[in-house]
Parts: structure tokens; sequence; C-alpha cells
């Protein structure tokens, strides 16, 4: 199959809580898109079609608390703190009026994922895309972090005003 750089690499939503082993991982090939190791993960269709739609060399796939409860309220996520919105500008909320399945909106996510770098699915988890995986993972972290400044200030009853 090649080296480990010619290779998306998905780890399974419980390694954390077992530990990594390869049967919790999914290797599948960036040119070819077939399998090494296999075990069920619904992210990995999303993950082939980002691959195939955009020119990402990263995924990063998360469940922040936050950012899911704001995409439960909101058609899109516009960041009140300075950082965040340098960084990234606004968050689209996907499939905000379907019912969400695991790997039933892969092509939705991709597409979007073509203007914007990080995007969330609403009622599910964030997508963020980067050439470097700390890339996609600085948006994730920064999309987490805006979204508690967010509610903190829903919390607070402080109107945000966008001007």
């Amino acid at each position: 199959m090649g080296s480990i750089f010619s290779r998306v690499i998905v780890l399974s939503s419980d390694v954390f809580k077992r530990g990594v082993s390869l049967a919790y991982v999914l290797g599948i090939d960036k040119k070819s898109f077939s399998i090494e190791f296999y075990r069920t993960e619904p992210a990995a269709g999303a993950g082939w079609a980002i691959y195939q739609a955009t020119s990402a060399s990263a995924i990063v796939h998360a469940h922040p608390p936050h950012a899911i409860a704001l995409a439960l309220a909101e058609t899109e996520i516009v960041p009140t703190d300075a950082e965040g919105l340098s960084v990234l500008n606004h968050i689209p909320v996907l499939v905000w009026d379907m019912e969400v399945k695991p790997g039933g909106q892969a092509d939705i996510i991709a597409q979007a994922l073509k203007k914007c770098r990080t995007i969330m699915v609403c009622g599910h988890g964030s997508f963020a895309i980067g050439q470097l995986l700390e890339e996609a993972h600085n948006c994730t972290t920064m999309l987490e972090e805006s979204c508690q400044v967010i509610c903190l200030l829903k919390s607070l009853r402080v109107e945000q005003s966008r001007k």
C-alpha cells in the first residue's frame, strides 16, 4: 500500500477509551481508496469524499460539545472573539433540516469544505481540513473555543452584534 504518508488514517471513536491497536485503525490509500485495515467507521465515507473533492492532506473529525450545541440552534456559527473570527470567519452548519445518519452526507460535507476549511454537521460534529494535521486540529480547537465564548455570552444574555 505504500508509506504512511500516502494513507489516510482514521481512528475509531472509542480508540482513546481502549488504546490504539490495529483493530481500531482504518488505513485508506489516498490514490486507490483501498482499505488496508477495516473496522466499521462512519467517518471513513466522508473522509474519502473530502480527499477527492479538496486539496486537503489532513482531516480532523471531532465532536466538540459547545459547537454541537450551537449547531443544533443555529444554521451558521460566527465567532465573536477576534481570534476565532480571523481564523474561521464563519462556520456553516450543514444538513440542519435533514435527518443525520452516519456517512449519509459525505458529498455535502466534502463540497462545503471546498469553500470553508471548518464545518459543522447539525447534531453530529465538526470536520476541519488542512495541509497538516496540526492545521486541521487548530481549526477544530479554535471552533470549540469560539463556541464556548458564544455560549458564555448567551448565558449572560449578552446580545451578539455583527455590524
